[in-house]
């Protein structure tokens, strides 16, 4: 017999959550983003993206994405606040200040981690990662 494996620990939910979001969002962006190249010049290419950015964004907050995101990461924020930092919610302001730069960094940490691991050229489409 084998034994069970350790149930999923806070982080492994957090990364669950953000990879939900990361498939929300691209889908949300590839509806937005044409298909086709973006013609004119560099500057009428910049306003497009601008446009497209906000026009994204409009519709995540009317369609209720951004909210149903925001409320999925809650959960395992707090399960991390509790596990891996030691602490309750329960605490004041005052007394969760230390904390603060400590969990910013881990949560920080893990959501680049996930992020990428969900990047293009990890995922076999890109040979190489984009140039800035």
């Amino acid at each position: 017999m084998h034994p069970s494996p350790p149930p999923p620990s806070a982080a492994d939910d957090f990364r669950k959550q953000v990879a939900q979001a990361v498939k929300i969002l691209s889908e949300a962006y590839k509806k937005q983003t044409p298909l086709g190249g973006m013609g004119g010049g560099p500057e009428e290419a910049e306003a497009s993206v601008m446009q497209q950015h906000k026009a994204l964004i409009f519709d995540l907050n009317c369609s209720g994405a951004y909210d149903s995101m925001r409320e999925s990461l809650k959960a395992p924020l707090l399960r991390i606040v509790r596990e891996e930092i030691g602490v309750s919610g329960s605490m004041s302001p005052a007394e969760m200040r230390p904390h603060y730069g400590k969990l910013y960094c881990r949560l920080m940490d893990l959501l680049h981690l996930h992020l990428t691991r969900c990047a293009p050229w990890n995922l076999g489409e890109f040979a190489h990662p984009p140039q800035p």
